[in-house]
């Protein structure tokens, strides 16, 4: 009897040790998994980046401009959108359309300045204040705003929003 007894205690014992050894596996193999996984989307992640650098890094930030062999000082500016994929804006500085080779005329390009998300708000506030008041001119220099009625009245500068109720 003693005998069976203990010959049931190790049977016991064993199926006890072979089920924690067969948990100890089930989560080995869990915990392996997911680790494959995460280093997949590492990977993946990583290559993504990899080729997103090795655009940064093939794209001229200077534009060389063909019929003068001279280049544009341009710079990026931030996304107003940080979560956005388009790329971020790049800012140049030319003056007519000679510089971009478009036409062999010359004729002048218009373009808006860069502005902080607040100025481009004022600048937009400013163009609807001055269309419904029927001001003439709108501008911006330097990344100051300003507005004219006619040719024969003084520039009034926009400074606030403030500044609108003044008009």
């Amino acid at each position: 009897m003693k005998v069976a007894l203990r010959d049931d205690v190790r049977e016991m014992v064993r199926a006890e040790v072979n089920s924690a050894i067969q948990l100890v596996k089930d989560d080995f193999t869990v915990t392996t998994d997911f680790i494959c996984q995460e280093q997949i989307s590492l990977r993946t992640d990583i290559n993504v980046a990899a080729e997103k650098i090795s655009k940064l890094e093939s794209e001229n930030i200077r534009l060389q401009l063909e019929k003068r062999e001279r280049y544009l000082p341009c710079r990026r500016v931030a996304k107003q959108i940080v979560s956005s994929s388009r790329p971020r804006n790049i800012v140049c500085h030319f003056f007519h359309s000679t510089y971009l080779n478009i036409t062999d005329e010359q004729c002048r390009i218009y373009m808006t300045e860069h502005l902080s998300p607040e100025q481009k708000t004022l600048d937009a506030a400013t163009r609807k204040t001055a269309r419904d008041l029927n001001y003439n001119f709108v501008w911006v220099k330097y990344g100051q705003i300003y507005v004219r009625k006619n040719e024969a009245t003084s520039v009034i500068f926009i400074k606030t929003v403030d500044c609108l109720k003044n008009l």
